[in-house]
């Protein structure tokens, strides 16, 4: 029986919108009486529980926390730090039980076996992975990271296709990690955080603003046309302190649609490998939603997006834009 959850992807699958709710609310009990403990380690070591969380959670910018990636953490010769195998065996010992969450850890499955990590820890972890279709995916993630990655969209759209195969042989991996009781797939639904603790049986409220909500179409142009806003694909601070202090209407300004109908069936024809994948690891109840839902399968849900170019367009009004970007300045200083 798994001891503890570790919530481990993928980026841009709702990870930022639940480590938002865990961090808010870090002590939740399911219906049939497991209580649970969200929790994050940092470098060092050291383990943030209850308050330090929510006080961690306000000093990041992004209105959560979550763990390192492994690979920065973790000891050339695969040691633990001594302060979390403590710090882990006292929670253990008080019968509850842990959540972790990193949306990069999927991509870690291989670091994860070798360094026998969760025997370490003495740990039993159920693994939680969210995956989305990916068209959507890479269309999400284009204004995530690639839009301010200085790269070409055809080769950064050839890059995205290889991450998600590659992805998937770690969703394979995952399930021969040491120690790893189960391994969950899920395809994200309209509320990402209501499914995890569903899995859970929690019944659990959505957040009143999800973190890491898009932004609007038309902001997301003015940051590519003033790269000082969004210098780089990891410099997305930006994105939490606007949805923090104001409210967007993405519903009439959405997120621009960048594949053309040939780049549609590309990402279709190409990344097989990873839905089939995802496909064979999801519950009976997932299978028949993502067999029925075309958004994975089919170019023709697609055919009515409005496209527009991804690259750099220019400002239908110089002279409002350069007030707001003064103001989105002021507003962040």
């Amino acid at each position: 029986m798994s001891n503890c959850i570790f919530h481990v992807g993928l980026g841009k699958c709702g990870s930022s919108a639940i480590q938002a709710q865990l961090s808010e609310n870090p002590l939740f009990s399911s219906m049939d009486g497991v209580d649970y403990e969200y929790l994050a380690f940092s470098a060092p070591g050291d383990l943030f529980r209850g308050e330090r969380v929510k006080d961690e959670r306000l000093k990041s910018g992004y209105g959560y926390v979550s763990s390192p990636l492994l690979r920065n953490f973790i000891g050339k010769d695969f040691s633990v730090p001594t302060p979390l195998i403590d710090g882990v065996r006292e929670v253990l010992r008080e019968r509850v039980k842990p959540v972790f969450s990193n949306e990069g850890w999927c991509t870690e499955a291989e670091l994860f076996y070798k360094s026998n990590f969760f025997q370490q820890l003495n740990l039993r972890p159920e693994i939680f992975i969210f995956a989305r279709p990916p068209v959507e995916w890479i269309n999400s993630a284009w204004w995530q990271w690639g839009a301010w990655s200085d790269v070409g969209f055809e080769r950064w759209l050839d890059k995205s296709i290889n991450d998600l195969n590659s992805w998937a042989e770690d969703i394979e991996l995952w399930g021969e990690v040491k120690n790893v009781e189960a391994v969950r797939v899920s395809t994200t639904s309209s509320n990402v955080i209501n499914s995890f603790f569903k899995s859970l049986n929690c019944g659990f409220r959505d957040a009143e603003r999800r973190a890491n909500s898009s932004l609007p179409g038309s902001l997301l142009r003015v940051f590519q046309r003033n790269r000082e806003l969004r210098p780089g694909p990891h410099d997305s601070k930006i994105d939490f302190m606007l949805s923090e202090k104001m409210v967007f209407d993405t519903k009439r300004d959405p997120t621009p649609w960048v594949l053309t109908e040939r780049q549609v069936k590309k990402v279709l024809e190409e990344t097989v490998f990873f839905r089939d994948v995802v496909y064979s690891n999801t519950s009976l109840s997932d299978k028949v939603l993502m067999s029925n839902d075309l958004r994975w399968w089919s170019s023709c849900h697609y055919v009515n997006k409005k496209y527009e170019e991804p690259e750099v367009q220019v400002s239908k009004d110089p002279c409002q834009e350069a007030v707001l970007v003064s103001a989105i300045r002021a507003l962040i200083r």
